[in-house]
């Protein structure tokens, strides 16, 4: 008998909790606590009201760049976009596996107009151009930083993140441009692992082929270049004026540098709201390469996690319950999992 999705659910939940506490352990093994409440003790939390300003420029920018991929593929308003994204970006940083993905193009397809499949196609293109965007800050700071040695792992998880996203781009790419030729490359490569499995997946490749048309015109695409850099640009800024908090004299290309490690360090499963694998990035960048004292470090972690959370949580909650969104009913009403487009 196979499994209820309860206890399915439960079982990730509790594999992911596993995994933050492993990640955990790796983050701040080593760290004094008295030293490390000192740290945060001794902070000047002023740092935060910009950083919480650069917040809800980015809650902002991500919103008004969706739209753009949600352009052609049907009618949604301003303000509903808003509201989803906001919702959206919230259940997919907070559920485990990264299973709250399926969040935005769920709500979004809610009232008509734009079907599940073709907003499942914006959430991957978004998050294949955010992978290369990190990739490149990674790439770009690693030559600009100095007097500093970065571990031979981390460059290997960097070309690692550039080949998985590239891949992803060229895939994405070939299937807008050779639909036939695409999925009969795909349907004999992934036979040969199991055809049954091909099945499945070319299948899934079928319907989400009409969901490409969210990619946007030349200038379009220029535009939804501009806002990706500077979204990412705004993060890395939140970062480095956040490290003055704790007295930490980084560059602005160590930020960067810091900032991409963070994401890659993310896209490994981790906790609930990326506990523990969020703070082994901080670790990794901060106290591993440019030599910070482990405590403070530490301290800065949890806080510059502490408030990307409640910023996005913050959002998230009064989008989830906003009058227009209606929100919170949606996002409740399938608790077995969005429905097929």
């Amino acid at each position: 008998m196979p499994p209820s999705p309860a206890l399915k659910t439960t079982l990730k939940w509790l594999l992911s909790a596993a995994l933050g506490l492993v990640f955990f352990w790796l983050a701040f093994r080593g760290v004094d606590a008295e030293k490390l409440w000192a740290a945060l003790k001794r902070a000047d939390y002023t740092p935060l009201v910009p950083f919480f300003a650069f917040g809800v420029v980015i809650q902002v920018i991500k919103s008004v760049r969706w739209a753009i991929l949600l352009r052609p593929l049907g009618p949604a308003t301003a303000w509903r976009i808003f509201n989803v994204s906001n919702t959206g970006w919230m259940l997919a940083g907070l559920i485990p596996f990264r299973m709250g993905e399926f969040a935005r193009p769920y709500l979004i397809s809610e009232r008509g107009g734009i079907s599940m499949t073709a907003a499942l196609a914006t959430v991957v293109v978004e998050r294949v151009f955010d992978g290369l965007a990190v990739t490149a800050f990674f790439f770009l700071s690693t030559q600009l930083v100095t007097g500093v040695v970065i571990p031979t792992g981390v460059i290997a998880f960097g070309f690692v993140a550039l080949a998985i996203f590239s891949g992803a781009l060229v895939a994405i790419v070939g299937t807008a441009i050779w639909h036939d030729k695409s999925i009969r490359f795909w349907t004999r490569a992934l036979s040969l692992i199991s055809p049954r499995l091909a099945a499945k997946l070319v299948g899934l490749l079928e319907n989400f082929h009409a969901g490409l048309r969210a990619l946007p015109r030349r200038r379009d695409l220029a535009l939804f270049v501009f806002y990706t850099f500077a979204y990412w640009i705004i993060n890395i800024a939140s970062m480095h004026i956040l490290c003055g908090a704790f007295d930490i004299s980084i560059s602005w290309e160590g930020s960067m540098f810091a900032l991409a490690v963070v994401c890659l360090s993310i896209m490994i499963p981790g906790g609930p709201a990326n506990a523990g694998t969020f703070e082994a990035g901080v670790k990794t960048a901060l106290v591993e390469v440019f030599r910070t004292d482990a405590a403070v470090g530490a301290a800065y972690a949890i806080v510059l996690h502490a408030a990307t959370v409640v910023v996005m949580v913050a959002f998230g909650v009064a989008s989830m319950f906003s009058h227009h969104g209606n929100l919170a009913a949606a996002a409740l009403r399938r608790r077995e999992g969005p429905p097929v487009a």
